[in-house]
């Protein structure tokens, strides 16, 4: 399912696909957060997952969407509405404030039906692939110590206060509700 996914978005211009990582990865989102499955006679047409988060700035209980995949032969029924309406129960019954979805670029159809559940859009989002030897973007000149001119190389993993993959961090800020929870959604 995820390899479908990324095989038939952009995000395969930018993500590679290693099957080992997403048993790892729904782990880490079960510490922190759910998973939504949508079936159809015991076929998976559709998962969405999260986590719940205060975002940094107004400390608003955010449900933050990481995946939201629908099968495409399943995409002009009710199974990503169905998907979406459990997902906004469970953050109002959480006692979450909002909820955060992501459309993506090759998808307009998905950013105006969230829009008509009410969402609004906030902002756009750019990936860099930094594919050292590849030519995806500009070039830039490194320096003998392999840091570019005019950057200097910091301290520790991720930078100051960086909780990002770190399942305890985001616990520690409030995040998780303890759910170790998958939740259905009927197809």
């Amino acid at each position: 399912m995820v390899g479908c996914f990324i095989n038939g978005s952009q995000y395969r211009n930018v993500l590679r696909f290693i099957p080992e990582a997403i048993g790892e990865l729904a782990d880490r989102i079960l510490q922190v957060g759910l998973i939504f499955v949508a079936e159809d006679r015991g076929r998976l047409v559709g998962m969405l997952a999260g986590y719940a988060v205060d975002e940094p700035i107004g400390r608003t209980k955010m449900l933050e969407e990481l995946a939201w995949w629908v099968d495409p032969e399943y995409r002009k029924g009710s199974v990503g509405y169905k998907m979406l309406r459990c997902w906004e129960e469970w953050a109002r019954q959480a006692g979450l404030e909002a909820v955060k979805m992501i459309a993506p670029a090759e998808s307009p159809g998905v950013g105006g039906f969230l829009e008509r559940r009410g969402y609004r859009q906030i902002e756009t989002t750019y990936i860099l692939r930094l594919d050292h030897g590849l030519s995806h973007g500009p070039a830039t000149r490194r320096s003998s110590r392999g840091v570019p001119p005019g950057t200097s190389r910091q301290g520790g993993q991720g930078g100051a206060g960086s909780g990002a993959g770190d399942p305890g961090a985001a616990n520690a800020a409030g995040a998780g509700r303890g759910d170790q929870s998958s939740q259905h959604a009927a197809g």
